[in-house]
């Protein structure tokens, strides 16, 4: 009876040990806080969409478009338009444009544009007699098909891959604080990538992709080009490339977690053993609450531990935030406004205390069917002045006339007689529009 017990306690002495190293393992492993932390970062950025946009139903979408650009150079002015509609057909996944491009009030060119499977067809007016179109690489039917879904599908996989080829020897850990708005308890986990190890976990990235048909479909879908055989030729290449490079040579990514797993700095630096720098150039990203209690983000790029530029955006309240920009060569300020009928940024622009310019974006949501887009650009400095205004009107579910491309001719039957005869008279438009261009 004893040494049955005793036998029994062995074996729930081993099970319980097990349960425990198997949860350090799950929960509190270098690898596994990473691993969390880290998803939960990626999917954020994932699922975060503008709340204007989510709810965007459409079958057709129709854009009128009218675009302005003045130049000033010295005492010589320039200014051009490109008007035109852009049509989008979701069921016929084609894409249908007519475009006029006008610089000084004089006509360049008027051309008609279709984008259908993998092929661009133009027809510039009164210079062609007809379509003619060239094989593009990407497929058109891939600005529908590859819906949300297929892309979280992807980006699971391509995560999956990417967490299981690390290894615990990867990564060191320990607690640090690091300044904010404040100091902050942080658990700092730095992976350590050799450049061999960076090839490891590419090839084996790639090899899943290969191995998963779901996956290889999507992508197709988007990259027609995307096959087996392109696959082993990037392996091949990861592989070469890693060939005759020291290994001390590495990429050191850190995160620094506070709680359980927040991620309040993302930092990325490079290490070279023949030019025995360290953190050369470094990229760091802080997102946190602030002492306020407003969402902070900071992008901060370093040379050699000095800060070269910093940007950063710092909720205020009342879908707000504020923008600013300082760097060793330009500054700027300005605001980001969202709602659930309008998003805009303005941002102004200094270079050593002078002003250069101003940037404005707006999208405004006028109903279920129709948006506007307006974007403003304003350069300037030592008698160079530059102004860009693009208006946009977007229509949902409009009514789209079809372009019949059936009898396109393909881009290489065009004689050499009929291209410079077709460049010569764009040239020819251009110098009369812009002859001073021409001296």
């Amino acid at each position: 009876m004893k040494k049955r017990l005793a036998i029994i306690l062995s074996i729930l002495i081993v099970a319980i040990g097990a349960i425990g190293v198997g949860l350090y393992f799950y929960f509190g492993s270098t690898k596994a806080v990473f691993t969390k932390a880290l998803t939960k970062s990626i999917n954020e950025v994932f699922d975060g969409s503008p709340s204007m946009l989510k709810d965007m139903k459409y079958d057709t979408l129709k854009v009128t478009t009218k675009n302005s650009v003045d130049v000033v150079l010295d005492k010589d002015k320039y200014s051009g338009t490109v008007n035109g509609d852009i049509f989008y057909n979701k069921a016929a996944q084609k894409i249908i444009s007519g475009l006029s491009v006008v610089g000084n009030k004089e006509k360049i060119l008027d051309f008609n544009a279709v984008f259908e499977g993998s092929k661009l067809y133009v027809k510039i007016k009164d210079l062609m007699n007809a379509y003619y179109y060239l094989d593009t690489p990407v497929d058109s039917s891939s600005t529908t098909s590859v819906v949300k879904n297929d892309i979280k599908y992807v980006k699971d996989l391509v995560q999956k891959s990417f967490f299981g080829s690390l290894k615990e020897s990867d990564f060191s850990k320990k607690d640090e604080k690091i300044k904010l708005d404040k100091e902050v308890n942080t658990k700092k986990i730095s992976l350590k990538l050799t450049s061999k190890r960076v090839s490891e976990i590419a090839k084996k990235i790639l090899e899943d992709i290969k191995s998963d048909k779901e996956a290889m479909g999507i992508i197709q879908k988007a990259i027609k080009d995307f096959t087996e055989e392109s696959i082993n030729k990037s392996i091949k290449e990861v592989s070469e490339m890693t060939t005759g490079v020291n290994d001390s040579d590495y990429v050191l990514y850190t995160i620094y977690v506070s709680g359980n797993d927040n991620i309040v700095r993302h930092e990325l630096s490079t290490y070279s053993v023949k030019d025995k720098t360290i953190n050369d150039y470094k990229l760091i990203v802080n997102v946190y609450e602030n002492s306020n209690n407003f969402k902070t983000k900071e992008l901060i790029v370093s040379i050699k531990d000095k800060p070269f530029a910093k940007i950063s955006i710092v909720g205020t309240g009342n879908d707000t935030s504020i923008i600013t920009i300082t760097s060793d060569v330009i500054s700027g300020n300005g605001t980001i406004i969202r709602s659930n009928n309008e998003e805009s940024i303005n941002l102004d622009l200094s270079m050593q205390d002078m002003n250069v310019g101003s940037i404005g974006m707006k999208l405004s949501k006028i109903s279920t069917t129709e948006y506007n887009c307006n974007i403003n650009i304003n350069a300037g400095l030592l008698g160079y002045k530059a102004v860009i205004v693009s208006d946009n009107k977007i229509l949902l579910n409009e009514k789209i006339d079809d372009v019949d491309v059936k009898n396109a001719k393909q881009l290489n039957t065009m004689t050499e007689a009929e291209q410079n005869k077709i460049m010569t008279t764009i040239m020819m438009r251009i110098a009369k529009a812009f002859p001073s261009l021409m001296k």
